[in-house]
């Protein structure tokens, strides 16, 4: 579903990603896990193209994402993106944010765009804040109301960028628990998030990052249980010291 092929990125002089190769199947949940400024939430941005990559491949289902941006937008059309901060349309309704794309961009007749957002406003537990506006709901909820939204279009992929991390403490788990709940079905995902909780009970497979390098890839238990980069034993030891 999604290939990249030593693909890297600069910003000016800085380079943020070296040498990325990355292969996902199609209906793998993977997350991506590492210190601040490793360079997960650049190379998830780039998968969509919110972010530029000035070397290397990357293909999306089939569809490569030029360095001039050609083929983004069929990309976009079958890819979602839950980022930190919601990024809800402020002046719109829940329900409004949540037909916009279906009917511009999938051409959706307004009707069955309603229904279609009702159905998931309702899955992710919020179907009674639609007509609300994004500022009179709580995070965690503006965050379920994005996450129906990408819903909306159908996507093959969703793309989350550490979805939970502007939230208080008390509202990641209403989060996670849709999360869980997604990641029973056949979308391919992948996560940049420090839940380490979340990565294990759901993940098909862990990516460790480090200073813009790929350190280590495996499987929830094994990078969990025996680590084999010492940069990857010494992030869970301070992750699990707290």
């Amino acid at each position: 579903m999604i290939a990249i092929r030593d693909m890297s990125k600069w910003f000016g002089e800085f380079q943020v990603l070296k040498d990325i190769t990355l292969s996902i199947p199609e209906g793998e949940r993977l997350v991506i896990c590492g210190p601040s400024g490793s360079g997960k939430s650049t190379l998830i941005r780039c998968m969509n193209g919110l972010e530029r990559h000035q070397a290397g491949q990357i293909e999306i289902a089939g569809t490569p994402i030029s360095e001039d941006g050609k083929g983004l937008a069929k990309i976009r059309k079958s890819t979602g993106m839950v980022f930190q901060q919601f990024n809800l349309y402020p002046h719109l309704s829940i329900l409004e944010n949540c037909v916009l794309a279906p009917m511009w961009v999938h051409k959706i007749a307004r009707k069955q765009a309603e229904a279609t957002a009702l159905e998931y406003l309702e899955r992710v537990n919020i179907a009674a804040q639609a007509n609300k506006y994004p500022h009179q709901l709580s995070g965690g909820q503006q965050q379920r109301a994005a996450i129906a939204r990408t819903l909306c279009i159908g996507p093959k992929i969703m793309l989350f960028d550490e979805p939970t991390s502007a939230l208080d403490p008390e509202m990641i788990k209403e989060v996670l628990d849709v999360m869980v709940d997604l990641a029973a079905e056949q979308i391919t995902m992948i996560c940049v998030t420090h839940e380490m909780g979340f990565a294990r009970r759901v993940a098909d497979r862990v990516v460790f990052m480090d200073r813009g390098e790929i350190v280590e890839a495996a499987a929830p238990d094994a990078f969990f249980d025996d680590p084999q980069s010492p940069r990857s034993k010494a992030f869970l030891a301070k992750v699990f010291s707290h």
